[in-house]
């Protein structure tokens, strides 16, 4: 009995290690995603509303999202300002770190 239970605890012990890992890979794959959803909705909203910018000069176009989907454009207003909301702590922490050092 005593070999199978010393094989049970390292069992246990593996399989809690491999959680840990696992639990640390899912939240770093989640700070590596984050800020590119962040661009994306970002690069995406000229194009959602129909202003594009080309050499310097505006070009307007037909917008992709409508304002008279609230749905929809209120989405859109969402994930921009969850991108806003993500580069400004993103930028307030690296000008506190500069600050530190």
């Amino acid at each position: 009995h005593s070999t199978l239970l010393q094989h049970s605890s390292e069992l246990s012990y593996n399989a809690e290690k491999l959680q840990n890992e696992y639990d640390a890979l899912i939240h770093h794959a989640d700070d590596i995603g984050l800020p590119l959803k962040h661009y994306d909705d970002v690069d995406r909203l000229g194009v959602s509303v129909g202003i594009l910018f080309k050499n310097g000069v505006v070009v307007r176009g037909i917008a992709k999202v409508k304002v008279d989907n609230g749905v929809e454009f209120q989405n859109v207003l969402d994930s921009l300002d969850e991108a806003i909301a993500f580069f400004e702590r993103r930028s307030n922490a690296a000008a506190a770190a500069n600050a530190a050092s």
